[in-house]
């Protein structure tokens, strides 16, 4: 976060500081009561969502052993591991994989109080054909839009919605308009279900390989 903070925005003024997960849990004033409401706050979100968990706090899926939420064959999850590299870092085991979940993603956007985000490894997605995008859980027949407690994870099924993937390389792109319709869309969902600005989109690992939306 810090080294792509300073990265796309090297004249900003960034303040890190250690925040109580405690306090951040139980009320997301706390976040502000420690840096202010003027701050701006910058997630992190990927785009090949890995351990069930596209922002750091709603890595509480993996936690809970949720595999309904896995992808769904082995031949898409080997192609999306493999295409991000999603191993780890210190034991080299594969991690398990998942499509974007809005779902949990905007659980953690609320939980960090961000005000805007960073989607990272869009690149990974230009091989496929078609993306399926978590927006809800099953829960007991009914389908919610809101991140449950733990406990009730287990019980919850995925409830996607399949957006048309671009199957075309990205990592040229600079800037917003140079991304084929079907990606610019893409982002722009995200967006959308996360309530969340995402001005950054990362399209490879090179240190320019960034797009800044105006």
């Amino acid at each position: 976060g810090r080294a792509m903070a300073q990265r796309t925005c090297p004249d900003t003024r960034w303040a890190w500081v250690e925040i109580d997960q405690g306090a951040l849990r139980r009320n997301v004033r706390a976040v502000k009561g420690v840096v202010g409401n003027r701050t701006r706050l910058m997630a992190v979100v990927k785009a090949d969502a890995y351990g069930h968990g596209a922002v750091q706090c709603a890595k509480v899926m993996r936690a809970a052993g949720a595999d309904q939420f896995a992808v769904a064959t082995v031949d898409e999850a080997v192609a999306l591991r493999e295409a991000g590299h999603e191993y780890g870092a210190a034991t080299g085991r594969p991690r398990r994989v998942t499509w974007m979940d809005v779902v949990a993603a905007r659980y953690g956007v609320r939980m960090q109080a961000a005000t805007e985000l960073a989607l990272t490894k869009m690149d990974v997605l230009d091989g496929f054909k078609e993306l399926p995008v978590c927006v809800g859980y099953k829960l007991h027949g009914q389908v919610i839009r809101d991140f449950p407690y733990t406990a009730d994870l287990d019980d919850c099924e995925p409830v996607y919605e399949v957006l048309p993937g671009w199957q075309c390389d990205t990592t040229h792109a600079r800037r917003f308009e140079d991304l084929p319709k079907a990606a610019q869309d893409y982002v722009l969902f995200i967006e959308k279900e996360l309530g969340c600005p995402i001005p950054y989109v990362s399209v490879g690992a090179e240190r320019d390989a960034m797009i800044i939306r105006g």
